[in-house]
């Protein structure tokens, strides 16, 4: 016995799972977003002038909204061309685009300038968002799509682009908009604009003046009476009160230094009609309050908080960073949130719900009177950042009281060192923002605030505030957020380690590449900044940390050096190769120079290059060297080689490849399993040759045609390639698995992306497996081979993001997807619930033993034993209804000894009864033939055509082991005894009898029975459908007494005068095939086919029964019965002619080998089985992959002599892999394993049988066949009192 292997079943909903058919994009699950990077208004720069644009730009690239009352949280964030608009608690709503602004994509200005946001009148509920982009002003609108009764919160659907305002010659700088008023603030002036009454009504300027600089920013106060303007680098404040078309200068403000930022203050209560404060805080992180006196409208100076006074005489990591303002509404909307929480938790306990201790309780009661002071006194706070991560809190209260009276500051905490941050940032604009108040959860404190903080050296920062914590003096009131949309993070989390300020990108993303670990990612825009990205986990939550950049301006490609930071970048003349931290090049290096912290090395490249000729710029690892590639258009590829040594990095001249006469697209995968080969580059010519060459000794593995237009390739170290086509506006994903190479076609799945350029890339899973991910417009699509079909698996979507497309996709450890869009990032993994593993495991897990796949193959194989077992199992699951446990033995033995453990056809009705998860109708035929191929009297070949006949449904069959079989005689009664009494001809072709039967007379009747079934098959008698069947079987008389009985048919007259005639005459022979291309003219090709039989040209017949009607088995049955014996000249020239030809464009394997056995072409009946067929002309996926069991078929050819003709040791040796590895693939693992066991690979070859004695006398010549096509002239015209061919519409 051998050896036993204990498999245990399957669950019956992951049978139902794995069966069902492939899912719709909307049923198929969605991964998880856990980050995002939404870009940066501006590139990362080390220092910035006191009047550079850029600062302005850091204080107005973020604006908020918020109306407790109606429940509106709504903030917006410029990145570079886009504005992202988040709602409630910072989620994701829209990412706006001046691309599709009138003009935006003409503006020479890369950022957004400066944006706008606010309620497009006091009593609406719809919004208005405006933002600068240079010289060019648009104006989003946001309606309601409900009436928002009193309590409730507005609906909101989407932004509409509403208008643009073009300022020719000027740079917007700011913009403030406030109940239908527009100020704008540019480098040369001051402007109130004002919008008509009436739908899409313009804007109109109502009031202007010039400025001596451009303006940091402008503002409107709360109820849109008061404006405030602050020129950039400036001392002064000036403040003007609008009142309809009139503005008057109310009050000018200057200060010792220049200021910083203005914020006009929010009363809490919305019904104080008093003029609102001014705060401005100045550079030196002091904050002067502005109020008007009752009887006098200008702003007098009535309280400081001076911040830097705390900090004056200690260490230089105790100054102030910067200092951010909040006044009373802002602070009151996150305290409320606070207090709302602490009740709701409270009320939980009492209750019982969610029992605490006293701790806990004492603990609450004391938070809850905390806040409960804070929000009777109202105080207005002041947030001091200073350099070392600690926050100093000050209050201003008693600014809401009716009497006028000096307003003191307060220094109310200082919260310990919590926050890592750099210094060397300033200036670092902050703004303070409420979030909309979150659902109980249990005990948990989550934020109820976010601090916003932006440099003009492009760096960017969010930090989450819970203000119940904070002023409690816990550090765990502030933590740093990843990102914008991470607010649902619990305040106790431990992300507060992180940085404050990190850099993002300002312009498009070129190019994503991970390192080998796949933890690191380098990402290059078309600005030139290069960003290292570092994977930080924790728990199931992961982020990216930006830890260093650098910028070239005129590099257009970039690839990492090792796992980083070190990188190489690429410009029109030089190969720059920049090394950070302590990392040094070689002392002799003279074109080594220093910038900063990055060692920078300068090549001269062998000649001058541009984007566009470009195709591949990487770096790979090769024997602990460093080996950078470029390769060109043109074929040429050049490589440099970095070694490091103890003295630094020395990097080596470069060498010249030649490799092909040109490339369109270029890859380098790490690892090459198909040739174990530790490095491969793929490089596809614009012909769509696709060569392999291993990096190490270039030597060519492959070489296959790919397709034309190639764009782009991506692969996966075991095989898989992904090659984008791009014909007519279309392009096209096409995957190709080298391993099935040279035994089949490497095509096996094709994507259309429609005419969107998509993304692509490939993810190796540990556990075997690959997925692809394919991306376009705002969906990726992922993609996994399951059972020799490829189907998607999952399935990502970008909400919100309006034009945007994906422009780049890559994996990052372990299994999540990166995806970027314009400047922003998206990092994606799948839920708790279902890894990636899992969704693959549901398409490639090995297949039960109650499959009816499995079944089949394991008594296709001869897996006897465990074949019986499986029926045994099978009855016992139809008795006590769950599947149990099969113990294979992976032991073959002969078919001829299947017997039957037990009764398989009261089986099958049982197993229909007991309705168990994984019975369905191709696991009851699969038994059926197993019944049938036991109970009758057949040879082994022919109980292999029975299996699979019976397998398919009737639908199918090999005819290759009918063929072979010497028990055809009982194979045709059992298949004759299937059909019933009106046998039609596609059952009938189904079957492939007319083709393996050796013999001709048992096959006359069978035609008979079908012309028969023909005559009758409609609702109506139709003598057309049959007279071919007939004419075939040369019986005119019997066709002229079918037409006889077609009593009422348009033809039936003139044709039963025209068959009275005699058609062995050669006039008759010849109006027949006059008449046939007649009917050929109206396209009633089987007629015409019945017609040139009728005339006695059998050849032009089977012609159209392989050009016209498509049926090769058609063809080949009438020509067997045609002809008088049982292999005759035409049928011998439709196999070699149409049939041949037909297998290979379609793929049937099984086709061809007959074709050629019948032929005697046994050498290429064995190619057929050991050799990808030729490709057609438009190739299918795997339109010619082989059926597994034809391996049984390459077994039983090495029992004849002329197999090892063709055969050598090497081609059967990878000839047997393949076929188990395809058994694998289709989830028959087992069965594959044991047919690698099992192999005999004998070399001993049967003796060749003797030569049959020549005969004496010679054979007579065949008679020629009379056909009008091709073979002689049309006849000549014939008269009409011959035939009536008026008939047939001539």
């Amino acid at each position: 016995m051998g050896r036993w292997v204990d498999v245990e079943a399957w669950s019956p909903c992951h049978v139902l799972r794995s069966r069902c058919r492939p899912m719709s994009a909307a049923a198929l699950p969605s991964l998880v977003q856990q980050w995002a990077s939404l870009g940066a208004s501006h590139a990362p720069a080390e220092d910035v002038p006191k009047d550079s644009p850029r600062i302005a730009a850091a204080l107005n690239t973020f604006a908020s909204y918020v109306d407790e009352a109606r429940g509106l949280y709504i903030c917006a964030q410029a990145s570079g061309r886009r504005v992202n608009v988040f709602m409630d608690r910072s989620q994701l709503m829209q990412s706006l685009s001046f691309d599709d602004v009138t003009g935006g994509k003409n503006v020479v200005l890369k950022g957004i300038s400066s944006v706008a946001l606010s309620k497009d009148a006091p009593d609406s509920d719809s919004l208005l968002l405006v933002a600068s982009f240079g010289g060019i002003i648009a104006m989003w609108r946001l309606d309601a799509i409900n009436v928002a009764k009193m309590g409730q919160a507005p609906k909101y659907g989407r932004w509409r682009l509403e208008g643009t305002l073009p300022l020719r010659g000027q740079l917007v700088s700011s913009l403030s908009v406030r109940q239908g008023l527009l100020a704008t603030g540019s480098n040369q002036c001051v402007s109130v604009w004002k919008r008509g009454t009436y739908a899409n009504a313009p804007w109109k300027q109502v009031w202007s003046t010039r400025t001596p600089r451009p303006l940091l920013r402008v503002q409107w106060s709360h109820d849109g009476q008061f404006l405030a303007a602050v020129p950039l680098n400036d001392t002064r404040v000036l403040v003007w009160r609008v009142q309809g078309k009139q503005v008057h200068l109310v009050s000018k403000l200057r200060h010792t230094r220049s200021v910083h930022s203005i914020h006009w203050r929010r009363p809490r209560m919305p019904d104080d009609s008093r003029p609102p404060a001014l705060v401005v805080i100045t550079a030196n992180a002091t904050a002067f309050v502005y109020a008007t006196m009752p009887t006098e409208l200008r702003y007098r100076h009535w309280a400081t908080v001076d911040a830097s006074s705390y900090a004056d005489d200690l260490s230089m990591a105790q100054r102030v960073i910067s200092l951010m303002y909040c006044d009373g509404y802002h602070a009151s909307v996150a305290l409320r949130h606070d207090l709302q929480l602490l009740e709701q938790q409270e009320q939980l306990a009492l209750t019982g719900v969610a029992p605490s201790s006293d701790t806990e309780r004492q603990r609450r009661a004391s938070r809850i009177k905390q806040l409960q002071q804070y929000l009777a006194q109202g105080p207005d706070l002041f947030f001091a950042l200073l350099a070392d991560g600690s926050m100093v809190v000050y209050g201003l209260f008693r600014m809401d009281e009716p009497t006028p009276s000096l307003w003191h500051a307060l220094q109310t905490l200082r919260v310990l060192p919590c926050i890592s941050t750099e210094f060397s940032h300033a200036p670092l604009m902050l703004e303070f923002m409420p979030l909309a108040p979150k659902s109980l959860d249990g005990s948990r404190i989550y934020p109820t605030a976010l601090i916003h903080g932006q440099t003009a050296t492009g760096l960017r920062g969010t930090m989450a505030v819970s203000l119940l914590l904070l002023l409690d003096g816990d550090i765990h009131g502030l933590f740093v957020q990843n990102t914008m949309t991470d607010t649902n993070v619990p305040a106790h989390s431990q992300s507060h380690t992180h940085t404050f300020l990190h850099a993002e990108h300002r312009s498009d993303i070129l190019s994503l590449e991970t390192t080998q670990q796949a933890r690191s990612l380098l990402s290059f825009s078309r600005d030139g900044v290069m960003i290292w990205w570092t994977l930080c986990e924790k728990g199931t939550m992961a982020s990216l940390v930006s830890e260093s950049q650098f910028r070239l301006r005129r590099a257009f490609a970039v690839c990492a050096l090792g796992d980083g930071p070190n990188l190489c970048a690429l410009d029109a003349s030089h190969l720059n190769v920049a090394l950070f931290d302590k990392a040094s090049f070689v002392a002799h290096d003279q074109d080594a120079i220093a910038i900063d912290n990055v060692k920078l090395s300068r090549r001269e490249l062998p000649q001058a290059m541009s984007p566009e000729n470009v195709v591949l710029f990487c770096c790979i690892q090769v024997d602990g060297k460093d080996v950078i590639m470029l390769g060109q258009r043109d074929g040429t590829l050049y490589t440099w080689t970095c070694t490091p040594t103890p003295s630094g990095l020395s990097l080596a001249s470069h060498e010249t490849h030649a490799l092909m006469d040109g490339m369109a697209c270029a890859a380098v995968v790490p690892y090459w399993r198909p040739q174990t080969c530790a490095m491969a580059l793929l490089a596809i010519s614009p012909h769509g040759s696709l060569g392999v060459w291993d990096t190490l000794s270039w030597t060519q593995l492959h070489h296959v045609h790919v397709g034309y237009g190639a764009e782009h390739v991506c692969a996966s170290g075991d095989g898989h390639l992904a090659v984008l086509l791009h014909h007519d506006d279309t392009y096209t994903v096409c995957v190709h698995d080298l391993r099935l190479s040279p035994f089949a076609n490497t095509l096996v799945y094709v994507h259309d992306m429609g005419c969107t350029s998509p993304s692509m890339a490939w993810k190796t899973m540990k556990g075997g497996g690959v997925v692809l991910a394919a991306g376009g417009d705002q969906h990726v699509t992922l993609l996994a081979e399951g059972r020799l079909t490829w189907t998607p698996i999952a399935r990502v979507e970008l909400h919100g993001m309006d034009s945007a497309r994906i422009s780049h996709i890559e994996w990052i450890a372990p299994n999540r997807l990166l995806i970027s869009s314009t400047c922003q990032l998206f990092l994606f993994d799948t839920d708790r619930q279902s890894s990636l593993e899992d969704m693959l495991a549901r398409h490639t897990h090995t297949r039960p033993y109650y499959d009816a796949t499995a079944l089949l193959r394991c008594v296709q194989f001869g897996l006897v034993h465990d074949g019986q077992q499986t029926v045994q199992m099978l009855d016992r699951a139809a008795v006590h209804g769950y599947w149990g446990r099969v113990q294979w033995t992976l032991q073959r033995a002969s078919l001829a000894s299947l017997e039957a453990p037990t009764p398989i056809l009261p089986l099958v009705e049982r197993l229909h009864e007991t309705q168990l998860p994984g019975v369905d109708k191709a696991l009851c035929a699969t038994l059926q033939g197993v019944h049938h191929a036991i109970h009758t009297d057949v040879d082994v070949p022919g109980m292999q055509y029975l299996l699979a006949w019976y397998a398919s449904q009737h639908t199918n069959a090999p005819m290759v082991w009918a063929y072979v079989s010497e028990s055809q005689d009982a194979l045709l009664s059992k298949v004759t005894s299937v059909w019933s009494d009106r046998v039609s001809w596609p059952v009938v072709r189904d079957s492939g009898v007319f083709g393996w039967m050796r013999k001709r007379e048992p096959l006359l009747p069978i035609m008979e029975q079908v012309a028969r079934s023909a005559f009758t098959a409609g609702d109506d008698i139709d003598p057309v459908q049959c007279s071919l069947f007939y004419l075939a079987l040369k019986k005119t008389q019997a066709l002229r007494s079918v037409w006889r009985r077609a009593i009422g048919h348009s033809d039936q007259a003139k044709m039963l005068a025209f068959l009275a005639h005699d058609f062995s005459e050669e006039r008759w022979r010849i109006a027949a095939q006059k008449n046939a291309y007649a009917l050929m003219s109206q396209r009633r090709f089987a007629f015409a086919a019945a017609f040139f039989l009728l005339g006695d040209a059998l050849s032009d017949a089977v012609h159209i029964c392989v050009r016209k009607l498509d049926d090769v088995p058609l063809a080949m049955a009438v020509a067997r019965v045609y002809e008088e014996s049982d292999c005759g000249p035409v049928f011998q020239r439709i196999v070699k002619q149409y049939a041949i030809p037909h297998a290979q464009a379609t793929g049937d394997r099984w086709l061809g080998v007959w074709a050629h056995l019948l032929l005697k072409e046994h050498m290429d009946a064995v190619r057929t089985l050991t050799a990808s067929l030729p490709a057609p002309a438009d190739p299918r996926p795997m339109h010619d992959l082989p059926d597994p069991s034809m391996l049984l078929l390459l077994e039983y050819f090495k029992q004849q002599y002329w197999c090892y003709e063709v055969l050598d040791p090497y081609t059967e040796t990878q000839c047997v892999s393949f076929y188990a590895r395809l058994l694998c693939m289709s989830g028959c693992d087992w069965v594959g394993l044991t047919m690698l066991r099992s192999w005999s690979f004998a070399r001993d070859a049967p003796e060749p049988p003797a030569p049959a004695p020549l005969p004496t006398e010679s054979a007579p010549a065949p008679t020629k066949i009379g056909s009008l096509m091709g073979e002689r002239r049309p006849p000549p015209a014939q008269t009409m009192a011959e035939f009536d061919m008026s008939a047939f519409g001539l």
